[in-house]
């Protein structure tokens, strides 16, 4: 089991504790889409696409803000498992 499985699996563990009924619909499915994309990065056929879905990982938690506790430990085990997407997306864009 890798180090992002098992901190994704104590954040789920975490948030079924502490219920998600209390969630606006909206914060609900963007974090349905998050868990979604975390598989993306885990499978990417390449780096280009598992940077991409890295950003919009991103994304979503910037749009969700503080309203949601996620661990720091799974933010920064999806940071380490898309670090080399990042480097490889960027050299990319260079010309």
């Amino acid at each position: 089991m890798t180090e992002l499985e098992v901190s994704w699996r104590g954040a789920q563990d975490h948030a079924r504790h502490l219920g998600t009924s209390h969630l606006e619909p909206m914060v609900a499915r963007q974090l349905a889409t998050a868990v979604g994309l975390v598989a993306v990065v885990q499978g990417a056929a390449s780096e280009t696409e598992k940077a991409l879905a890295y950003e919009r990982i991103r994304k979503i938690r910037r749009q969700i803000g503080s309203g949601v506790r996620i661990p720091q430990q799974a933010e920064l085990a999806i940071t380490r498992m898309a670090r080399p997407s990042l480097t490889a997306a960027a050299d990319a864009a260079r010309p």
